[in-house]
């Protein structure tokens, strides 16, 4: 006990902060996904921002983790969040039109801007602010963390859309850039 004590006092004295977690890096990543209407099986239609994993969706109404699902609505490809779906979650979007990735900085505090329960248009050149599902933390809290996806490739007839995203490691923090 008295070993972890100096350890901790220790560590204390350098100034350092155990608990400090930073995001220094951005981890941008590059996501395919193909519409939920698509006959093919064993492809990815929905995305998990918190694990960075595509997952595959066989029906609309299927629960799990995921933010963000793909489908076809009325000849558009849409993003589809899960209460769009009657499933319970903390996910909601923010479309920033005329924003361009590296301008959208920070998500906004006021809820009322997102949506939870309505398809979003998929648009090439939009970005989008994301609060993901509830997630743990790295140090096993359970959180949501945000971030922001920008689409940059749709194409109607393949049913594919494919977009770049970052969310930032910081446990519910709103800032979308690493801070070094």
């Amino acid at each position: 006990m008295a070993l972890l004590v100096a350890s901790v006092l220790g560590i204390a004295a350098c100034g350092e902060n155990i608990f400090d977690v930073k995001w220094v890096n951005p981890n941008l990543q590059t996501v395919l996904l193909y519409s939920l209407t698509r006959p093919d099986l064993n492809v990815p239609s929905g995305y998990d921002f918190v694990n960075r994993v595509p997952v595959e969706i066989q029906e609309a109404g299927a629960t799990g983790s995921w933010d963000l699902l793909v489908d076809m609505r009325d000849g558009q490809l849409v993003f589809i969040p899960p209460r769009a779906l009657g499933i319970d979650s903390d996910v909601m979007v923010l479309p920033m039109p005329g924003m361009s990735f590296d301008e959208v900085l920070e998500a906004p505090e006021d809820s009322t801007l997102y949506i939870k329960d309505q398809p979003i248009p998929a648009e090439v050149g939009t970005t989008y602010i994301l609060r993901t599902h509830e997630g743990q933390s790295d140090f096993g809290i359970p959180c949501v963390f945000w971030g922001k996806f920008e689409t940059t490739e749709v194409h109607p007839a393949a049913e594919t859309v494919v977009f770049i995203y970052d969310v930032s490691p910081l446990c519910d923090d709103r800032g979308l850039v690493p801070t070094g």
